[in-house]
């Protein structure tokens, strides 16, 4: 029996790619078919999200609403301190306002003694008071910034639409096992973009503009303001970074389930991926430490994250024999 016959196996239904071919002319003609269904989808995104533009607008100031509210609530903070510790001091730049508010629940002082001791309201300074409304300095005003708020959120909400027709175009060629494989892991991947972009939203951007513009914010005599330009800038680039950063996990489980990389590897270059991810924090974020840390913790969580999971997917790769090596009986079977 010749070794050549013997060695080949027939192909199982699972491992097969798809029977049917297709030519030049019908491969171009289905990318076509599904780049318009994403345009498609893309398009109707923005004009939905610009009908109803105002609340779309009220969303988006959310994070630097928060960072706002937190800045004025440590400037009253400051400033009641301030006065209560110097009670003899003329505050003439200051403008009386309606009620006194101590924010944060400090028991040191209370409106009522801070008033009962010095029979006049507390008073702030106009000009160190952080803006809560953003800017528009561009030509085309509001108008032009809006129209690229609906084009922003449009990719995010029809990426993944974008994403699964470029998918079911590659997938033709695939085997059936890589298939599987994508098609379990793919609502995993938008679920963790999700949640990275959503993380970004909430919780990073807020306090990176806090931390930034915090300091000397009571002091330094600088007036903080910020364009909506640049705020849709800051807050796109770190949304969108968290939301990449948040597919480690997948992409390391793929890996290690394909047999690809053993997971002993990500528990081996865990100092190199920390480094790693300090690198590209620091040109993915402003130039200060606290939103790099904001950026680089979270990956380098996910890739321990990535390396637990990792072992429990594990699959490791076949082993080949040399067919010269193999004996009569082993050729046989």
């Amino acid at each position: 029996m010749a070794p050549a016959e013997t060695a080949q196996k027939p192909k199982g239904e699972g491992d097969s790619i798809d029977d049917s071919r297709m030519t030049l002319g019908e491969h171009l003609n289905e990318l076509r078919v599904r780049v318009m269904r994403s345009a498609l989808a893309f398009v109707v995104a923005v004009v939905v999200l610009y009908v109803y533009r105002e609340p779309v607008m009220e969303f988006v100031r959310i994070p630097h609403s928060q960072a706002a509210e937190r800045l004025n609530d440590d400037l009253k903070l400051y400033f009641v301190r301030e006065l209560a510790s110097n009670p003899e001091e003329e505050w003439e730049e200051y403008f009386s306002l309606p009620e006194l508010e101590v924010p944060h629940g400090d028991a040191e002082f209370s409106p009522e003694d801070y008033v009962g001791a010095h029979g006049h309201e507390m008073r702030l300074l106009r000009d160190r008071r952080f803006p809560e409304k953003l800017q528009v300095l561009e030509a085309g005003g509001p108008f032009v910034d809006k129209i690229k708020v609906a084009v922003m959120l449009a990719l995010f909400i029809a990426g993944p639409v974008f994403l699964w027709e470029m998918w079911m175009f590659i997938a033709a060629g695939l085997y059936q096992a890589e298939r599987k494989i994508v098609y379990s892991f793919f609502p995993v991947m938008l679920a963790l973009f999700g949640l990275g972009v959503s993380f970004g939203f909430y919780y990073m951007v807020p306090n990176a503009i806090y931390f930034l513009q915090a300091d000397g914010i009571a002091t330094d005599g600088l007036s903080r303001e910020m364009s909506l330009g640049e705020y849709l800038k800051f807050l796109r680039g770190l949304s969108l970074a968290l939301g990449i950063v948040f597919q480690l996990p997948v992409i390391q489980v793929v890996l290690s389930k394909t047999g690809l990389v053993d997971p002993k590897l990500y528990a081996q270059y865990r100092g190199h991926m920390a480094i790693a991810a300090l690198v590209i924090a620091m040109f993915l974020t402003p130039p200060d430490p606290y939103t790099q840390l904001l950026l680089a913790g979270p990956a380098i969580v996910l890739w321990e994250v990535g390396y637990w999971v990792s072992r429990l997917f594990w699959t490791p790769p076949p082993v080949l024999i040399p067919e010269e090596e193999l004996t009569g009986s082993e050729v046989a079977t």
